[in-house]
């Protein structure tokens, strides 16, 4: 019974032994990336922080992805644990990675130590993780950057109305200084209005003054002819006949001082009131205006009033005044008693002495007159040559009141004029810093890719599964032709090389092609679980390329016996790295780029890939024709050449 089916035993292992290297090769790579957090990792924790730690954020995150198999090690056994195999990298957290959080000044560099001699592929693997790390790092950074920057502008429109309140306030002040000014300057102005009549009085005082120093001269001229008069009155009045003479040269001095005397006590008390005044108008306006003190003439007319006014001069000009008054008063009443009492010679001396003392007293109050009057004939002097630059001085500060006036004005209209602005432009500040919302989320991911792929993988095998597929049914051809038809035993006489019915020969191989496709197509579906677009383009692909390769090992085992058997694997190679299976053909060197389009296995992988993705109908039909023309090819070929060897062989 076993020797019956020994060998559809033989034909089912050599269909069936090439195809399991397809599913064991898939199943063992079908989904690596799906094991990653088998692959262990160890972290070193040498940050330096005690609370709110960015470090233990960062491996909670990591441990949370379970991307890797992390586990926290010891710096001092790390590096033991990398040599001895126990990890394939290790990533080490450095001292400051807090603070460079905190601080915002100065980067940071996390370790990453790959063992690339234990495996490569899991360095890169582990590399691109350690990556998206620091992208995710550098993510959060400029969250957090940008969130200090945008909470910073945000204060912006608060600080400039600090400035606008300020500036408002500002306004105020000028305001209050621009009435100010504006009352200084009509101050100036009455001012100077007055001081222009104030120099018309000085004038006026000057030659008041002038004619008093004047009337003065006669007055003194006056009294000391009455003294000469009284004295030689006095030495005469033992002549008795000249006493009548005496007395009436005594009465009209008397007169005579008597009518000058009203006209000095007129003039005087003019002089002295209007002097008085004025040296009280040049007090008050010194007082009130300090800063005229500056000023060398108005200091001097100063210092001269303020003199005059504190030492009493004017009561004592007037006290003075008075006494002249009194002692002419005496004289004329002693002068009435000596001309009622002339015939009284006895009383003649007593009244003398008295009116010589009188005039003694008159002529002292009469020198003390002369020098006051000379004092304040000299002052008005001073005053009245200072009182044009005391006029220029007031015109001059009119003028710059005035342009203080202006620029007051134009400041505050700027001040309004910009507190407007940046009224304004606040405005626009915060409608631009609204904008600013969540810009530190925009930050940390400004650009999101949003994969939408074509012709997606479900699993990483599948991307290798029409590589493998190809491979396997290649294999599988060369398996069938070595086993059937290079058989030592003879025992399918059918299928071995002796047979005299090729085409017989011919057609049975490609039904076990077909077997071999289909059983390929199924025990992957079976073995993996993996799901196709389209289950009859499926195996329909599997059975086309299966026949297919079998015709062209068929042709080269048919024509070329060792030769063609080297071909065949040489073949295989050739397209294993010429084919785009794995890698795209535009990273392999200039000569498989040439031969790509030349060999079947490109078509058959991207026949393959068709039915595991979506259906591009165009591009299935290309690969399919071209398919078919190959195996047509090579079919007609071993007809011919069979054909041909029959024919010699009979002949």
């Amino acid at each position: 019974m076993l020797k019956k089916y020994k060998k559809l035993i033989v034909i089912l292992g050599i269909i069936i032994l090439p195809l399991i290297y397809s599913v064991f090769y898939l199943i063992a790579f079908w989904n690596p990336y799906g094991n990653l957090d088998k692959i262990p990792v160890a972290l070193v924790n040498l940050d330096k922080c005690e609370n709110n730690c960015k470090s233990t954020e960062l491996i909670d995150k990591l441990k949370e992805k379970n991307t890797f198999d992390f586990e926290i090690v010891n710096e001092s056994k790390v590096e033991e644990g990398l040599v001895n195999k126990d990890y394939y990298a290790i990533i080490k957290i450095p001292q400051n990675f807090t603070s460079s959080f905190e601080e915002n000044n100065h980067s940071t560099e996390i370790i990453y130590n790959p063992n690339k001699k234990t495996n490569y592929l899991a360095s890169q693997i582990i590399g691109s993780a350690v990556n998206e790390i620091q992208s995710n790092l550098n993510s959060q950074t400029n969250k957090e950057i940008t969130k200090t920057l945008t909470n910073n502008l945000k204060e912006v429109p608060e600080k400039t109305n600090v400035i606008k309140d300020g500036m408002l306030e500002l306004k105020n002040g000028t305001d209050k200084l621009n009435n100010g000014s504006n009352t200084l300057y009509n101050g100036l102005n009455a001012l100077n209005m007055g001081y222009k009549d104030f120099s018309k009085g000085l004038i006026t005082l000057k030659n008041g003054s002038t004619k008093l120093t004047s009337n003065y001269e006669e007055f003194n001229q006056a009294l000391n002819t009455v003294s000469n008069s009284t004295n030689d009155f006095t030495e005469k009045t033992e002549d008795l006949k000249q006493i009548p003479d005496a007395a009436n040269e005594i009465g009209n001095g008397i007169s005579n001082i008597a009518s000058n005397l009203t006209n000095y006590q007129i003039a005087n008390n003019q002089v002295l009131s209007d002097t008085e005044n004025t040296y009280k108008l040049i007090v008050n306006y010194v007082e009130n205006n300090p800063d005229s003190l500056n000023d060398n003439n108005i200091s001097a007319m100063y210092m001269i009033a303020t003199n005059y006014l504190n030492n009493n001069t004017f009561s004592s000009l007037k006290t003075n005044l008075n006494n002249l008054v009194t002692a002419e008063n005496n004289l004329n009443h002693n002068y009435q008693i000596f001309n009622s009492s002339i015939s009284n010679i006895k009383e003649i001396n007593p009244n003398l002495t008295t009116l010589n003392e009188a005039l003694n007293t008159l002529s002292n109050s009469s020198t003390k007159i002369k020098d006051a009057v000379k004092e304040i004939d000299n002052g008005l002097d001073k005053i009245n040559s200072n009182s044009k630059t005391i006029e220029n001085a007031l015109n001059e500060a009119q003028n710059g009141s005035l342009t203080l006036n202006k620029g007051l004005t134009t400041l505050d209209n700027r001040i309004n004029t910009s507190a407007k602005q940046i009224d304004s432009e606040n405005q626009k500040t915060s409608e631009s810093i609204d904008k600013l919302n969540n810009l530190d989320k925009y930050a940390e991911n400004p650009v999101k890719i949003k994969e939408k792929d074509y012709g997606n993988y479900s699993e990483y095998g599948i991307f290798f599964a029409p590589y493998f597929m190809s491979l396997s049914l290649w294999v599988g051809g060369v398996l069938i032709m070595m086993g059937l038809y290079y058989d030592p035993f003879n025992r399918f006489k059918i299928l071995g090389r002796d047979t005299k019915n090729r085409g017989l020969r011919l057609l049975l191989y490609n039904v076990i092609a077909i077997f071999q496709a289909i059983i390929l197509g199924f025990l992957l579906k079976i073995c993996l679980g993996f799901t196709v677009t389209d289950n009859l383009l499926y195996y329909s692909s599997c059975i086309l390329v299966s026949m297919t390769f079998l015709a062209i090992i068929m042709f080269l085992f048919f024509n070329f016996k060792d030769v063609g058997r080297f071909l065949a694997l040489f073949l295989l190679i050739i397209q294993l790295t010429a084919s785009a299976g794995t890698f795209p053909i535009e990273t392999t060197p200039a000569f498989f780029k040439i031969i790509n389009p030349f060999i079947p296995m490109t078509y058959s992988v991207n026949l393959f890939r068709e039915s595991f993705v979506n259906i591009n109908s165009s591009f299935v039909w290309s690969n399919i024709i071209i398919l078919l023309i190959i195996f047509s090819i090579f079919t007609v070929l071993i007809l011919i050449t069979g054909y041909f060897k029959q024919k010699k062989a009979v002949s």
